[in-house]
């Protein structure tokens, strides 16, 4: 859920293999289509992790991931979606939004300042009965989703990292359009990266280490943006 930044709000469910939004006036009416706005025309099996903003221009930006087949692609891709939904309820990306990152387990976002979005998600990382990775290397990707719903980076950022399947991480966005991304490795090490609006990776993960020790598994590290390009974080020991 997020304000609508007129006194009302926009939330977004899921319905068994839909995800509906809602954007609710001030005093609770329902502006959008009775039951919900369907986000995802196409059904999927797995909808998981939307993210919603509220873009300077009073549209919305969201993401999410899911496995629905698309054409010419096999069955059990993941895929990280960006989608703009405008004040009104009208898909402004297409009705089944923009397909970022390819096998992906997460889907998180941040406004870039320009009416779009840095994305990323935790790397699918799976082997086979040869012990040979089939989808991505361990880590993260990162993608940037301009205004005019086309991808920014004609290569993706990917951090290669070891982290545990189901890794322990928090990000915010770093004031200038990037992100940061702070992430505990499978060393019990907390580290931070930075991921410029313009693809870079600006922090190497040799220079991000914030604790090598006395790190809690389990706990996710807060961050906040510091307001000069890097960020305050922190964490259980």
């Amino acid at each position: 859920i997020t304000a609508d930044g007129t006194g009302g709000c926009v939330a977004i469910w899921r319905d068994n293999f839909t995800l509906l939004a809602q954007r609710l006036s001030p005093d609770g009416v329902p502006l959008w289509t009775a039951n919900g706005l369907s986000l995802n025309e196409e059904p999927a099996h797995n909808l998981e992790g939307p993210t919603l903003h509220l873009a300077p221009d009073g549209n919305y930006l969201l993401t999410y991931f899911d496995n629905r087949p698309r054409p010419g692609g096999g069955l059990n891709q993941f895929w990280l979606v960006a989608e703009k939904i405008s004040g009104t309820g009208e898909h402004l990306w297409g009705a089944n939004g923009i397909d970022a990152i390819l096998e992906i387990t997460s889907a998180h976002s941040v406004p870039d300042g320009e009416g779009g979005l840095i994305v990323f998600g935790q790397n699918r990382f799976n082997l086979d009965g040869t012990g040979q990775n089939i989808h991505r290397p361990k880590g993260f990707t990162f993608q940037r989703v301009l205004a005019n719903q086309t991808l920014a980076w004609a290569q993706e950022v990917t951090l290669e990292v070891d982290v545990p399947t189901t890794a322990q991480y928090n990000y915010t966005s770093d004031g200038n359009g990037g992100i940061i991304l702070a992430y505990i490795d499978s060393s019990d090490a907390l580290r931070a990266v930075r991921v410029t609006k313009d693809g870079t990776l600006a922090w190497t993960v040799e220079e991000s280490l914030i604790s090598d020790s006395g790190v809690v598994i389990g706990e996710k590290p807060v961050v906040a943006n510091d307001e000069s390009g890097g960020a305050f974080v922190a964490w259980v020991s």
